[in-house]
């Protein structure tokens, strides 16, 4: 072995031995010395939860009871390896949550929400490192929402670090609102949506993390303002000591292998000063030779510091190729050695052509020159979070895609009396006002929600919030004489998108028609009532649309960071009064009478006045009575 190998080989081992010690030493230390502040609160599997808990000796047995219970300011979360199935969500600043690594996993099957939340307001004192994350919700839908998310950042600045967050079935970490958090030194891949997914105002700063690919691409591995360069990256060398005419060491294109003769692999792992965390693996493959270690032509290699060596040994004289996999993210290779045709390719496997240019994202405007007023609201507030709220963030149920044979994209005439004074779709923009209807550009499907307000274990897994329940169909047994609960209509990016009039004012000072229930960047839920409910008449939600931006502020003034309202107030709104702009090329829209579903495509009820285009026939349907 020459000089820079042994090098090498004694910073891996000194390395691995003090990854060891201190792993030891952060279960020994006392908590004085361990965590200033709120103290160590230490977690283990076989722990148990109640107001002393935390202690070494009497643990807590979940992180969300120690976060959400026990921690105070300055507190220091310490989490044994093991799985912790309870989502969490982190409103005390200043906190630091500490898993033991890529075994302290907090993954469950079966919440149809974030599995870690970070409350608004929080700043990059509060840490959370060492864990495995992974929101594996089972379900077959084709449409997951954005909700079902790994970890979930609304509206704060945390330093997220050391994580594994792998597997999810929607994205793996979501941001939201002014979030700004830091990502450093993990592996963020394979999550069933966009592995970092931005959908706020703040700016990500992620360069320095592992996202399974040494070429990670906006709109297909992030989206939205997210910094990921210098990303981490996989580079193999291989050297062999020279022996004579073409050994490996000396390659100059001629001559043959030095067979048999062991080589040095080296597999190296970092990018913008950061190394994948402790335990990252990567699976070697080979041609025209075996690996000693193994005796085979793969080998699993265990980096430490970002570093890990072994070695090949050729036996043909056509050449060696070996390639880099990262098991844990795809079945693709990352990197690779080809010297099979006397080409030295140290970094890269092969040259691609490069992808076409990714077009960008949709944004919606950051100002605005908008007004708005507040209405208080009667009676009493929401009685869960808004943004797990199942009746107000539309994005908890998701929804699908509708298409039969037997449906239609245009109007549809029901029988019966017409809604009292209902909202009018057909002011949501001036197109849809002054012209014939040219059709729905689609139509969905909207699941239905479980509410569990007595937290019942056997029901959503215990969440007091409730979950995701089937898709709603027809079924009159339980009120629904219509599969269509959602329409999504075309619209013009940027376009001016309006309050669906109606006649009924809830404050004659005001003019106002309708409060603001719920709010997003891109999405809102509309009452027409002064109640904080939709159960007590109709509601309308909007998706995919750009709500302004100063509407925005002004709903979330009226918040608590931990999804409560503060205030008893409510922006209110006003026929003819812009919300926003839209989004894309179509907005959905879903309309509801005192918590029901309806069909938005009824024209007697939403689209009064508004005529068909001529090649768009008009259906007459008959509802059952009841």
């Amino acid at each position: 072995m020459n000089n820079a190998s042994k090098r090498l080989a004694l910073i891996v081992t000194l390395g691995l031995l003090f990854l060891a010690a201190t792993t030891i030493a952060l279960w020994l230390l006392p908590a004085s010395v361990w965590a200033q502040g709120g103290g160590t609160i230490y977690v283990a599997p076989a722990g148990s939860d109640g107001p002393t808990c935390g202690p070494l000796a009497a643990p807590c047995r979940t992180v969300k009871y120690a976060v959400e219970s026990r921690a105070q300011p300055g507190s220091h979360v310490l989490a044994a390896t093991g799985t912790y199935t309870d989502p969490f969500t982190v409103t005390v600043p200043g906190l630091t949550v500490e898993g033991a690594g890529r075994e302290s996993r907090i993954s469950a099957g079966h919440l149809w929400q974030p599995m870690v939340t970070f409350a608004p307001g929080l700043t990059a004192t509060t840490v959370f490192s060492g864990f495995a994350v992974q929101n594996t919700m089972a379900g077959s839908s084709s449409f997951i929402p954005t909700s079902t998310t790994s970890i979930l950042v609304d509206g704060s600045a945390p330093t997220l670090q050391n994580l594994w967050v792998q597997g999810g079935l929607g994205a793996g970490i979501w941001t939201k609102g002014a979030a700004s958090p830091t990502l450093r030194g993990s592996v963020i891949c394979a999550n069933n949506g966009f592995q970092a997914q931005n959908d706020g105002s703040g700016a990500v700063e992620a360069a320095g993390n592992w996202w399974g690919t040494n070429t990670p691409l906006a709109g297909e591995t992030y989206t939205g303002t997210v910094t990921i360069t210098p990303p981490i990256s996989v580079s193999l060398a291989l050297w062999q000591p020279p022996l004579g005419t073409g050994s490996l060491g000396s390659w100059s294109g001629s001559g043959s292998f030095a067979l048999n003769s062991p080589a040095t692999v080296t597999v190296l792992m970092n990018g913008g000063g950061f190394t994948p965390p402790p335990g990252m693996v990567i699976l070697l493959k080979a041609e025209g030779g075996h690996f000693a270690d193994s005796g085979g032509p793969t080998i699993n290699l265990t980096l430490v510091g970002g570093a890990a060596q072994t070695t090949f040994v050729p036996t043909t004289t056509h050449g060696v190729f070996i390639a880099a996999f990262d098991t844990g993210c795809s079945n693709q290779a990352i990197a690779g050695l080809d010297y099979r045709y006397h080409v030295f390719l140290p970094i890269v496997m092969k040259n691609y052509p490069p992808p076409p240019p990714t077009p960008p994202a949709p944004t919606c405007p950051a100002t605005s020159n908008a007004s708005f007023d507040l209405l208080s609201t009667l009676g009493a507030p929401i009685d869960h979070p808004d943004y797990l709220h199942g009746d107000l963030n539309l994005s908890l149920r998701g929804y699908d895609p509708y298409t039969a044979p037997d449906e239609t994209t245009g109007f549809i005439d029901y029988n019966g009396a017409t809604a009292s004074d209902p909202p009018q779709l057909s002011q949501l923009t001036t197109f849809y006002a002054n012209n014939p209807f040219p059709g729905f550009a689609a139509l969905y499907q909207v699941y239905g929600w479980i509410w569990n307000p007595t937290a019942n274990p056997n029901i959503c897994g215990g969440n007091p919030d409730g979950c995701v329940g089937p898709i709603m169909t027809y079924n009159p047994a339980e009120g629904r004489y219509w599969d269509i609960t959602m329409t999504g209509l075309t619209t013009t990016p940027g376009e001016k998108v309006y309050l669906p009039t109606r006649s009924a004012e809830l404050d004659p000072a005001l003019h106002a028609k309708a409060l603001v229930l719920y709010a997003e960047e891109t999405r809102l839920t509309l009452g027409y009532t002064r109640d904080d409910t939709i159960a007590n008449g109709y509601a309308v939600h909007l998706e995919n649309v750009c709500v302004d931006p100063n509407l925005l502020a002004l709903y979330r003034a009226q918040v608590n960071p931990d999804g409560t309202r503060k205030t008893g107030n409510l922006p209110a709104l006003s026929n003819g009064q812009s919300l926003g702009t839209a989004l894309a090329d179509e907005m959905q829209v879903v309309i509801r009478d005192r918590g029901a579903f309806m069909d938005p495509r009824s024209r007697k009820d939403w689209w009064q006045g508004v005529s068909s285009q001529a090649s768009l026939p008009i259906m007459v349907r008959n509802i059952p009575e009841h």
